[in-house]
This record gives structure tokens, sequence and C-alpha cells, in this order.
């Protein structure tokens, strides 16, 4: 009787159970790489920029409104922080959409299933605890290492404010919508009214006074001669004056008119320096 040939167990590939593992009957765990972001996805973000990777990211997770909405401009930003660490730590396609998927799972425990804060750190802790030691995880693209930075990462920007996800993800985010009503008047036909704009001053105003020197006449460049004004007595107005006296009489007017103003200042500065010196006396006595 020939032996029953018992099948070889075959290697397994990264992410997949062996046959080891199947015939103990343990459970196949579904994986989480590629489960939100597909391997084409992320291949056209490699050599995005910024608004490219945030625009692909509003797709993906629904969220169309983050130019102006709070909220879904808030998740955007988390996510795409996410996808920024992911690549500094040199995770690999495959890796750096499980970690996506791991930030929109733990995410969505809060948005959709209400946990608690400290539901949701035992769940994070059940999902990478058996990292890099069993295959009976649905992380098997990673190793330890890179489990405890994404443990670490998900602490920090998530559990460590929580609260202000909460509210984030509860409150609803007023609309305000800013109108205006403008009432427009148009010239009934036939009225005569000036043009809009340039289109106001007449293009032979324009051409003639304001892209050339107007032309005058010479009749227009005669000075006209006033008429001789005499005074009452009959003799004129217009008579030599002397220059001492004109200065004398510009003096006397100014003094009357300066004097009290000088006399005004002096004072206060002569109290002013009375202060100062009083407030120095001061000083000199208390040192």
């Amino acid at each position: 009787m020939s032996k029953s040939s018992k099948p070889k167990s075959r290697s397994a590939k990264k992410g997949e159970a062996t046959q080891e593992e199947v015939e103990k009957g343990e459970p196949e765990i579904p994986q989480l790489a590629w489960k939100l972001f597909k391997e084409s996805d992320l291949k056209d973000l490699l050599m995005q920029p910024i608004e490219e990777v945030e625009k692909k990211f509003g797709t993906v997770l629904i969220l169309p409104d983050y130019e102006y909405s709070l909220t879904d401009a808030a998740l955007i930003d988390f996510f795409v922080s996410g996808y920024w660490f992911a690549r500094a730590q040199k995770f690999n396609l495959e890796q750096t959409s499980a970690f996506l998927t791991l930030l929109h799972t733990y995410l969505d425990n809060l948005k959709t299933r209400k946990l608690t804060l400290c539901d949701n750190i035992k769940e994070l802790k059940q999902t990478l605890s058996n990292v890099g030691a069993s295959n009976v995880t649905s992380l098997r693209c990673f190793d330890t290492e890179q489990a405890i930075l994404s443990g670490e990462y998900i602490t920090k920007t998530l559990f460590q404010h929580y609260r202000a996800f909460e509210y984030l993800l509860s409150d609803q985010q007023k609309e305000e919508h800013i109108s205006d009503v403008l009432q427009v008047y148009s010239p009934p036909n036939g009225l005569l009214v000036p043009p809009p704009l340039e289109e106001s001053i007449p293009l032979e105003f324009y051409e003639n006074w304001m892209t050339s020197k107007p032309k005058l006449e010479p009749s227009a460049l005669q000075c006209t001669m006033l008429p001789e004004v005499k005074d009452d007595l009959g003799g004129e107005i217009a008579k030599e004056v002397d220059l001492n006296e004109l200065q004398h009489l510009m003096s006397d007017m100014a003094q009357q008119m300066l004097g009290a103003y000088q006399t005004n200042v002096a004072q206060k500065l002569k109290q002013k320096e009375e202060m100062l010196l009083n407030r120095i006396s001061k000083l000199e006595k208390s040192v």
C-alpha cells in the first residue's frame, strides 16, 4: 500500500497566509492594503504637486467641498499629512495604502461608530499586536518597526486631539450665504445721457484738448491793460514807497501781532523751568 502523501507547504508571499496556517484552521483576515487607495491611485500621486494630491484625496474620500468647507478641509489635511509621513518613512505603495486605511479606520470609528478614546486605542493595539510575529493580521505588509511608527503617528495626530476631532465631526458648519442686490437703471431710448467710462468723452474733445496742446490765436495772447485807478481826491494810488518806511511798517505790524504770543510763550517756558528745577532739587535731597 502506498502511503498517502501530504501536500507540501508552499512558501507564502508577503501579505498571504501560509499553507500551515490554512491547515491549522487559522482564519484568513482581510488585508488593509488596497482597501481604500488602489495601487494605480498611489502611483499617480508620486509625481503630482500638493494641489493635485489634495484633489485626489478629496475624490477618493468623497470630500468634494474641501475648498470651502472647514470640516472637509481639516480631514483632507489630516490624510495628506499622513500620506507625506508615509513617504518620509519610505513606505512602499502597499504599506502606504495600508497606513492610509488605518487612519481612515480609526477616524471612522470616531465619526460613525462613536467609539470612545479608550475603545479606539484598544482596537489599535489589537490591530498592531501580531504585526511581525504572525501572519494572522490585517497588516502583513508591515514589519514591527513600521507598526510602531504607525501607532505613534496615530496617537500623536488623532488620539491626543480626540476632543478636537469629536467637535469637528459632530458639529455641523453653518453655511453663510452672502449676497447683495444691485439696481441698475438703463436710460430710455432717445434720452441724451453720457455714455459709460472712457466713451463719455467725445473723440473730438479728446483729440483736441487731451492728446495735443490747444492752439491759441495770437489775439488771445495779448494782455489786456487795466484802466488806471484813481482815489477820491483824483490823485493816483500807485506811488513810489520808500523801502525803509515799508520795512518799518512791517516790523510794527509783526510786533503787534506776535508780541502777545511771545510773552505767553516766555511765561510758559519760565514755569516749565521752575518745575524742572524743583524736581531736580527733590531728587538731590532724596539721594
